[in-house]
């Protein structure tokens, strides 16, 4: 059989899900990738899970399209016996299972949207790195009545060369003011990581808690 049979068969591991909506979780096809990693998949001391996820990854690129063969028939074998494990139920088992599935999914979805809303939370609280000595005196050379881009790119190439050339004496102004920014920076950074794993620290407990519950 010639390879351009297996055109089908990619040779990255992203593939593309068909909509199966119809069908519940547990009942969906399982991608060929995921069963090659769940046949390969080895956890190792001293070996992240990222870092042996990105190795099989590698490995299944490498794949030719009748090594990948394998997985994408167990993947379609596997489905066929989903689909007839779901149609030997009856129709209010179905919809109970469809019911939990899309219930899974919004929750799944309200979880996505807060990690979001956190994170967006997290980043706009963080502390800006301050400017360098060097940043601070060509910011205060740089003149805001220049609009065209060649005033302001001739006005920068005057600043960066005069600095250059800037006696240390006169220099140590806007090193004085960038050593007090970043001393601020630190401060400001450390209790900003503070705050937030406080915040991370009570997130976990109320959510602990009301597990229990």
């Amino acid at each position: 059989m010639r390879l351009d049979h297996f055109s089908e068969y990619t040779t990255t591991a992203s593939v593309t899900k068909p909509k199966e909506e119809s069908r519940p979780s547990g009942f969906r096809k399982t991608p060929p990738f995921a069963i090659f990693l769940k046949e390969h998949f080895v956890k190792k001391d001293g070996v992240k899970v990222t870092e042996a996820m990105k190795e099989l990854k590698n490995r299944w690129n490498l794949l030719g399209a009748i090594e990948k063969k394998k997985y994408f028939d167990e993947s379609e074998a596997e489905l066929k016996a989903k689909i007839a494990k779901f149609d030997a139920l009856s129709v209010e088992e179905k919809q109970k299972l469809l019911d939990e599935s899309a219930k899974q999914r919004e929750e799944r979805k309200r979880r996505r949207n807060r990690a979001e809303k956190a994170a967006k939370r997290e980043e706009a609280n963080r502390p800006v790195r301050p400017s360098s000595a060097y940043n601070l005196y060509i910011k205060e050379k740089m003149d805001s009545t220049e609009r065209t881009p060649e005033k302001i790119r001739a006005r920068f190439s005057e600043a960066a060369a005069a600095w250059k050339t800037l006696p240390d004496s006169e220099k140590q102004k806007y090193i004085s003011q960038a050593d007090a920014l970043a001393k601020k920076f630190a401060k400001d950074m450390a209790a900003w990581k503070e705050a937030n794993e406080k915040e991370k620290k009570l997130k976990n407990e109320t959510t602990a808690e009301k597990s229990a519950a």
